[in-house]
C-alpha cells in the first residue's frame, strides 16, 4: 500500500497509472492490480475519543531512550511510551501542516515488547492499541521508520 499525504497525495494520483512495479531496496514488486482511494481528511484534537491499533510493530525507542527505558519501572515505561506517542502525533501534524493548540491525551494498552530485525540489529517494537482524543487517518505510520512500514495504525470502529 502506498499512502500519500499533502503533496505526496497529488504525486500518487499523477503517477498511479504509470507505476508498473515498486522497487524497495533492490527488490521489485510488480503491480498486478491497482486500486485507488482518495479521501479528504481533517485531523486533530476534537471532543471525541478514538481507538487505534498498531497493525505493524511500532518502533518507539531510539538507542538512547532504550537504555533508559529498560531501567524504568513499568509505570514509568508506560508514561514514557505515552509521551513518545504524543510526540509522534505532533510530528505527523508538522508533516501535514497542521498546528495543534489543544492538549493531546493518550492511553496505551500494549502487548509485551518484541524484537524486530532492523538494519541487521535487533530493535524493541510494540503492538497493541491506544485511545486518544486525536482523529488520525488510517494507515499512517507513527514512530521511527514509518516509510518501511513500522508503526502503521488503523482505527478500531
Amino acid at each position: 500500500m502506498v499512502v500519500g499525504l499533502e503533496e505526496g497525495a497529488s504525486l500518487v494520483v499523477e503517477r498511479f497509472l504509470r507505476i508498473q512495479y515498486l522497487d524497495i531496496e533492490g527488490l521489485r514488486f510488480f503491480t498486478d492490480q491497482k486500486n485507488m482511494k482518495s479521501q479528504e481528511f481533517l485531523t486533530g484534537v476534537n471532543g471525541a475519543l478514538y481507538q487505534y491499533e498498531f497493525v505493524n510493530p511500532w518502533m518507539a525507542l531510539n538507542q538512547d531512550n532504550h537504555r533508559k527505558y529498560v531501567e524504568m519501572t513499568s509505570e514509568e515505561q508506560n508514561k514514557k511510551l505515552q509521551g513518545i506517542l504524543i510526540n509522534n502525533m505532533i510530528g505527523f501534524f508538522k508533516a501535514v501542516g497542521h498546528r495543534e493548540e489543544k492538549q493531546i491525551m493518550v492511553n496505551l494498552q500494549l502487548k509485551e515488547p518484541r524484537l524486530a530485525n532492523f538494519k541487521n540489529q535487533k530493535v524493541m517494537t510494540f503492538l497493541g492499541r491506544f485511545v486518544t482524543n486525536v482523529k488520525l487517518p488510517d494507515y499512517i505510520g507513527l514512530g521511527k521508520s514509518v516509510s518501511r512500514g513500522f508503526g502503521t495504525i488503523q482505527q478500531i470502529k
